[in-house]
């Protein structure tokens, strides 16, 4: 991902679970993305995963209006 979490970030993944992250890098897509990165405890580890944001209407990759 070549993101580092900054204090903010790990200040808020400590309290709420989740904290909005900008400019990740896909290396499969050469790009950048937003996206959530959401921390569950589970058995006294944590795990981490990103949760996308919901696309808006119209901006649907591979739908067609009709």
């Amino acid at each position: 991902m070549k993101k580092k979490i900054d204090k903010k970030m790990a200040k808020e993944l400590l309290k709420i679970g989740r904290s909005h992250a900008k400019d990740l890098y896909s290396a499969k897509k050469d790009q950048t993305f937003e996206a959530d990165i959401v921390m569950k405890i589970e058995d006294g580890r944590a795990n981490f995963s990103l949760a996308f944001p919901k696309r808006e209407e119209g901006k649907q990759k591979g739908k067609k209006g009709k």
